[in-house]
């Protein structure tokens, strides 16, 4: 399976525990909450709200539209799963660096965000958004996955509301993880610099042998 040397989640994956800046951070070796041989779910090592979690691929890709027919109806299914976890309360997003560029979050492997928000929330974020590119609409996560770019893309949204994605090259770096924290009322919002305890923990404690593939 394809790999990344100087990628921090392969190495997370290949040594199964976690690189030193997440060690800095929290006292845990291993944070994965589910592993199969074409996906790994972890919680946010920057959480914005609690239960934020990544879902990526083994292989090290840069965009989810990038996966086989195959793997994309495999994520679709286990996000499917996670977001039961949430009663169907949950908001998703990936910023598709494809090509790479500087817009990205500065990590190159591909991953989704889920975030177990309410309903009002999701729309509200989704209406902010929209006031700022313009985006198409698709029924759910696996059709908006089958329409295939070579342009970097802002894929966000539910199943409820629809999933939207917009082909932009230059979304600021970072730009959903600030619009959700600037809605949500939270000063920090850069991964880098946030550091949540109780949501990580929680994630680890509370969601680890839950997921189901």
């Amino acid at each position: 399976m394809k790999q990344n040397e100087d990628c921090c989640f392969c190495l997370e994956f290949r040594n199964n525990e976690v690189d030193g800046e997440v060690l800095k951070k929290y006292s845990v070796t291993n944070r994965i909450l589910f592993d199969n041989n074409q996906f790994v779910v972890l919680p946010s090592v920057s959480p914005i709200v609690e239960n934020h979690l990544l879902v990526l691929p083994k292989m090290h890709i840069n965009t989810m539209k990038q996966l086989s027919d195959r793997q994309k109806k495999m994520l679709f299914l286990l996000i499917k799963n996670i977001t039961q976890l949430f009663n169907g309360n949950y908001f998703i997003f990936e910023h598709g660096a494809f090509p790479v560029n500087g817009n990205t979050c500065g990590v190159d492997h591909a991953h989704i965000h889920i975030l177990p928000i309410d309903e009002k929330l999701s729309e509200t974020v989704i209406g902010f958004i929209k006031k700022s590119y313009s985006a198409k609409l698709y029924k759910d996560l696996l059709s908006s996955l089958n329409d295939e770019t070579e342009m970097p893309y802002l894929l966000y949204g539910n199943d409820k509301l629809g999933m939207y994605s917009c082909n932009n090259a230059n979304f600021p770096s970072q730009f959903m993880r600030k619009a959700l924290c600037d809605i949500l009322g939270k000063k920090e919002w850069d991964w880098r610099n946030l550091t949540n305890e109780r949501f990580f923990s929680g994630a680890v404690s509370g969601l680890k042998g839950k997921i189901l593939g």
